[in-house]
């Protein structure tokens, strides 16, 4: 990979951190994983997808989870953030694809 791919690629990544890391998003996400253990048995989960793309203008998501509660950050075409949500809180780990 050439150095401009790899700097665009860290950029990108460092600004998701750098969203995700914001109480306001760690909050909203908490609650939103809380409310899906409560209704999962009733509610679509597109309305959850729906909702944390509103939150998330401006990044790229995929690859959308029920279980473990998440998504992925795509960062460049093979390269993502894996982002989870569980009762210990929420991650988020490099993943090629």
């Amino acid at each position: 990979m050439d150095a401009c791919c790899h700097d665009a690629r860290k950029a990108l990544e460092d600004e998701a951190w750098k969203i995700l890391a914001q109480k306001k998003m760690v909050d909203f996400l908490g609650n939103l994983w809380c409310r899906w253990q409560d209704e999962r048995e009733y509610e679509d989960f597109a309305g959850y997808e729906d909702a944390i793309r509103k939150n998330l203008p401006g990044l790229a998501l995929q690859d959308f989870t029920r279980r473990p509660f998440g998504f992925t950050v795509v960062l460049s075409p093979g390269h993502g953030l894996v982002v989870s949500i569980t009762n210990k809180g929420m991650k988020a780990a490099r993943k090629s694809f």
